[in-house]
């Protein structure tokens, strides 16, 4: 999910602001809530969503799996247990004194509109801490323009299958 917060470098829908609100037994991460600028990118070919709300050293990642955009549930899963249809949320929170990195690993994501470029939805992710107790991540955005993800979308035909070496006989 790093790659989700790593892709801020690409160019991405505007006009969007990503709501969330944190809570966690954990006094050290606590409760709040934050309002961030959302940019969203859309690869057909890899059938992926990518929203990225970014401010500073805070910020929200939201990968959706898909074959088409369009409104629907999609699970949260971690990244290594990751599905299609699905989706992966990564949190990252910067206080004065500590730095919180945390992915997903159940909860879903809705895709409630697709029309006209834009996309809107909800979400509600748990992030599970050892030794920390668990936090819940909930949020919800509107209105946000998507544009193709020209930078970072591949082509999802595999290479070309190489032929093997064959053996060596070892014989003269």
């Amino acid at each position: 999910m790093a790659a989700v917060l790593a892709a801020a470098g690409c160019r991405a829908g505007d006009g969007g602001t990503l709501r969330v609100r944190w809570t966690s037994a954990d006094t050290t991460l606590g409760t709040g809530a934050l309002a961030l600028p959302l940019t969203a990118a859309w690869c057909e070919a890899r059938g992926r969503l990518t929203l990225l709300a970014v401010s500073s050293d805070t910020g929200v990642g939201i990968l959706v799996r898909t074959v088409k955009l369009t409104p629907g549930l999609y699970a949260v899963s971690d990244t290594t247990a990751a599905r299609s249809p699905g989706s992966s949320v990564a949190f990252r929170l910067a206080e004065a004194v500590n730095l919180f990195a945390l992915s997903g690993d159940s909860g879903a994501v809705a895709i409630t509109s697709v029309q006209d470029g834009r996309v809107a939805g909800r979400f509600v992710a748990w992030f599970s801490r050892p030794d920390a107790g668990p936090a819940l991540l909930t949020g919800r955005f509107k209105e946000v323009s998507v544009v193709p993800d020209t930078a970072r979308c591949e082509s999802a035909a595999p290479p070309p299958a190489v032929p093997p070496t064959p053996p060596d006989s070892s014989v003269s």
